[in-house]
């Protein structure tokens, strides 16, 4: 019995090494090419309801550019970071690793797919759908 222990004992060190490394070695989404306006057509075509639309100001989170829609009467923050970019990749690596921005001083749960960053939507009635639709965005 000791000895078969011993003998495993390898695969069950190398084992949570293997799913860290598959976690992290995941395919990361690049839809760098895309812009806000496929996001928000891409909400539009997932069957979310778009009130309004107005342009942000990007560089509260240092994005390249930003947009608001409004969902179920909520505001949903938008923001495209450029990748070519060593410093907005990274910043765009810190939000996901986090899951938060802060913006001016406020921590606000933040959600990444890609180039793209959206705030404001776990607090909204139609967050599945919202969620969804972002996470769905190539």
């Amino acid at each position: 019995m000791l000895r078969l222990l011993v003998r495993y004992s390898g695969l069950l060190f190398l084992a949570p090494l293997l799913m860290l490394c598959l976690s992290s070695c995941a395919e990361k989404v690049d839809n760098s090419d895309k812009d806000l306006f496929d996001l928000v057509n891409h909400f539009k075509k997932s069957g979310i309801k778009i009130e309004g639309a107005a342009p942000l100001m990007a560089d509260t989170i240092h994005a390249q550019e930003a947009v608001t829609i409004t969902v179920a009467k909520r505001e949903i923050g938008l923001y495209k970071f450029d990748s070519t970019f060593k410093k907005q990749r990274s910043r765009v690596e810190k939000i996901d690793e986090n899951g938060f921005v802060y913006i001016i001083g406020l921590k606000v749960p933040a959600r990444v797919n890609g180039s793209f960053v959206m705030i404001d939507a776990d607090t909204n009635p139609e967050k599945d759908k919202l969620i969804k639709a972002f996470d769905s965005f190539r």
